[in-house]
């Protein structure tokens, strides 16, 4: 697994434990961050995750893989970038919170040999930056496909443009087309060459298990 942010490494924040609301407090309506407990850790935060994009994502039921968290799934099938662009102002006015954010979108445009679609997914970014302050933004990597009109170096050249464009606007770049490079793509992949199978949604969301709920 490979995700990565500019700047630096920061130091990891220490868990401190405090008190519970005061008697005044409850009275006036006081809520405890939501809480869930684990066997590793103490107590881990209920996150808002919104997964965005296109068919790869409206495929996969990502509530159901991370029940403990508040998920969206907000893939629709067959979209590009530039359409995703065209509904993004209607998903953040629809989904006000968001602790987490993970695109992944510009297959289809590859599909349809339209790869200059940087330029959008600079606009889509901006849009969920405003709207989402205090949120992890990850690009997610183009997938390796098994479609012949579909070249590998153009799943490559295009994942080293949004990898430059996460380090440019701050967002992070999660590399799993590395992951799936090094595993059996025929088992990874659907019948169709470029939908996943069980194992290549397996795959892909141990990888961001391990950065929603790190161990």
């Amino acid at each position: 697994m490979n995700f990565c942010h500019p700047g630096s490494l920061r130091r990891p924040l220490k868990l401190i434990q405090t008190r519970g609301p005061s008697r005044g407090q409850r009275r006036r309506g006081y809520i405890l961050p939501a809480l869930v407990y684990n066997r590793r850790r103490v107590m881990a935060p209920v996150k808002d995750i919104l997964f965005i994009g296109d068919s790869l994502i409206e495929f996969f039921d990502w509530e159901e893989r991370f029940p403990r968290h508040r998920v969206e799934n907000l893939g629709v099938s067959g979209e590009t970038v530039q359409w995703l662009l065209e509904r993004i102002d209607r998903i953040v006015s629809t989904h006000p919170r968001a602790d987490m954010v993970f695109l992944m979108t510009g297959i289809n445009n590859l599909a349809m040999e339209e790869p200059g679609f940087i330029g959008e997914y600079r606009e889509i970014l901006g849009k969920l930056a405003a709207a989402y302050p205090q949120a992890r933004i990850y690009i997610t990597s183009l997938l390796p496909t098994l479609l012949p009109w579909v070249k590998s170096r153009a799943v490559e050249q295009a994942n080293v443009r949004l990898r430059d464009l996460a380090e440019e606007t701050g967002a992070f770049y999660l590399d799993i087309h590395k992951a799936f490079m090094e595993g059996n793509l025929r088992e990874l992949l659907s019948e169709d060459g470029v939908h996943l199978s069980e194992k290549g949604y397996a795959l892909w969301s141990r990888i961001i298990a391990g950065i929603i709920e790190p161990s």
